[in-house]
Formats: structure tokens, sequence, C-alpha cells
């Protein structure tokens, strides 16, 4: 291949490796603390049951939102041919 499809292959395996951790550190969280304005909406599901609640209250449509809103500047730059592979997300 092409060297700039080195280039993408690191930038996604780089990314997703940093998405991954941050959401096993959520998952972590999200069994030991919730907020407390939360209760409204949740019942103390764990981890496999938040995910149906979520399902049904349609807060996953918030969720892909943002991380829509994250990928963002990854698909600019994709776009202007300036990927860098470091991953970089922005924050």
């Amino acid at each position: 291949g092409a060297v700039g499809d080195v280039i993408w292959a690191r930038e996604a395996e780089i990314k997703h490796g940093r998405i991954c951790m941050l959401a096993a550190t959520g998952s972590i969280v999200q069994d030991l603390y919730h907020f407390p304005f939360i209760d409204k909406w949740y019942k103390g599901e764990k981890m496999w049951g938040l995910h149906d609640a979520a399902i049904k209250s349609g807060a996953l449509w918030q969720v892909l939102f943002f991380i829509g809103l994250l990928e963002l500047p990854f698909l600019l730059k994709l776009r202007d041919g300036t990927v860098d592979g470091t991953g970089d997300i922005g924050f």
C-alpha cells in the first residue's frame, strides 16, 4: 500500500486504543459512582443493564451525536490530507 495508507492505519489504531481506554474507565466508574440527578432515569442498573436502559430512554442517540462531534476534526484532517498518524483526538 501507499505511505498514506500506513499513516491512516496508524492514526486509526492509536485513536481507537485511546477510545477503548476511555470506555474501559467509563464502564468501571459507572458501576462505582453515578450523579444524584440521574436517579429519575435509571434505577441502579449496572454496566449491562445500563445499556438497555439507555436505549429505552433514547440516551444513546446523544452518545452517537457527541462521538460524531469528536470524529469531525479527524474527518476534516482526512479530507485535507493532513492526517499525521498521532491519533490526536483534541483533548
